[in-house]
């Protein structure tokens, strides 16, 4: 390209030495230094431009490597840092970190393994329902309402028959209590459980599990669990008219599920109280979680588009994919506090103190309830624990007045919860 800038210089100057020699009336020596004189000063101004842009590009090569050489530095100095801080690391919390992030893998084995077994079983079981229908609870540990630790079930003999149930609900005898679910170490309320129980003829309170068919009755479980939907959103909307909104939690199963129109129900009641929604929960136990179908985890998931949570509840293992849980609206799990105190083990894989921070990582806390001791409460303290739930703390009764968030409750000692 400069070669042809040359030619053309070249060129210029013999144009200027022909037109001074047959325009001017030069003599042929002055045309030709005419000429010479034009090509050495367009040279000279070729060589200036071609210096400036030679020294500009070198300026700007400058500046680059300056900045390169800034941000070697940057980076060296935050190697630096990280190679400090690996030093200070001592080798025992760094074999802890390798430990769980081998449990972790463990445990996500383990849960391969089960997702493999239940998906054969499946198949036995989508055999066994083509020879022969079965109803959608079946199994009398499918039932939401279970028997309370500690406290004696009914004689078969006393045990409330469904006619008589139907009879308390027309006479209005059946009620709804509430437990208390505390925060630790201050055990100030978080939420509530709404619990259903029906009033005898002497006074007394007989507890769901004593009046819940065994089998079966599942109008009477959905009639039941939609009288505790209404409650909740009562409760929720009388708390968030004082200023204190509450969580409250009330009852759910499969037997409603499985209904669509106990479902739509459901979904119109949220519907219509869209600010209360996202203050209710339903507590659904983790064998009807674990056994949900397609069908009802849709009839859930429409619960959870209006703003309500899930609480699963009676959970017998915490190895659990939790981010799929995170995904179906659960905000909270519920354990026994004996059995993970005592046997920890038959939980989950990790150390007792890494579970409650592991499952929060989702945004799902940790609930450990039947709490019957103080030594319990300073277990779960040290295990991080933060909400519990237990008669010690308190036992279920009548709607406190004064129900709000932050409400401290006091433990109750033995001659009290005896006489409840």
């Amino acid at each position: 390209m400069q070669a042809l800038v040359y030619i053309f210089i070249s060129l210029a100057g013999a144009a200027i030495a022909a037109t001074a020699y047959f325009g001017l009336m030069f003599t042929p020596i002055e045309a030709t230094l005419t000429g010479l004189v034009g090509v050495a000063l367009a040279i000279v101004m070729l060589e200036r431009t071609l210096r400036r842009r030679a020294e500009s590009r070198l300026e700007r090569g400058i500046e680059d490597l300056s900045r390169l050489l800034s941000t070697d530095a940057q980076a060296g100095q935050v190697l630096s840092q990280r190679i400090n801080e690996m030093a200070n690391v001592e080798a025992g919390q760094r074999l802890e970190a390798l430990e769980a992030d081998v449990s972790v893998i463990g445990t996500v084995v383990q849960q391969v393994a089960e997702a493999v077994a239940d998906l054969e079983q499946g198949h036995i079981d989508l055999a066994a329902r083509m020879e022969k229908p079965q109803t959608s609870v079946p199994d009398e540990d499918d039932r939401f309402f279970d028997e309370p630790s500690g406290k004696a079930a009914l004689t078969p003999e006393v045990q409330l028959t469904a006619d008589a149930v139907e009879r308390a609900l027309q006479d209005e005898r059946l009620v709804f209590h509430v437990q208390p679910i505390v925060t630790l170490p201050q055990r100030r309320t978080n939420g509530y459980d709404l619990l259903p129980r029906i009033q005898l003829e002497n006074g007394e309170y007989t507890d769901a599990c004593d009046f819940t068919p065994r089998r079966g009755g599942d109008a009477l479980i959905q009639k039941i669990e939609q009288m505790a939907w209404e409650k909740a959103v009562y409760l929720a909307r009388q708390a968030r008219a004082a200023g204190e909104p509450i969580a409250i939690f009330a009852p759910l199963s499969r037997a409603t599920l499985a209904d669509p129109d106990a479902v739509e129900r459901a979904v119109t009641r949220l519907d219509g109280s869209r600010a209360m929604a996202k203050d209710i929960s339903f507590a659904i136990k983790e064998r009807q979680w674990s056994g949900l179908n397609a069908m009802e985890k849709h009839a859930l998931a429409m619960l959870v588009e209006k703003g309500a949570g899930v609480s699963v509840i009676d959970m017998k293992t915490l190895r659990m994919n939790f981010a799929e849980m995170e995904e179906a609206g659960v905000t909270s799990v519920r354990a026994d506090a004996t059995r993970f105190i005592n046997q920890p083990e038959t939980f989950t894989d990790f150390h007792s103190s890494d579970v409650a921070a592991y499952i929060n990582r989702y945004g799902i806390d940790l609930i450990m309830t039947d709490v019957h001791s103080e030594q319990q409460i300073l277990s779960l303290l040290e295990d991080g624990v933060r909400f519990v739930q237990g008669n010690h703390i308190s036992m279920p009764g009548p709607v406190p007045a004064n129900m709000s968030v932050g409400q401290p409750v006091r433990a109750q000692g033995a001659r009290e919860r005896a006489r409840t």
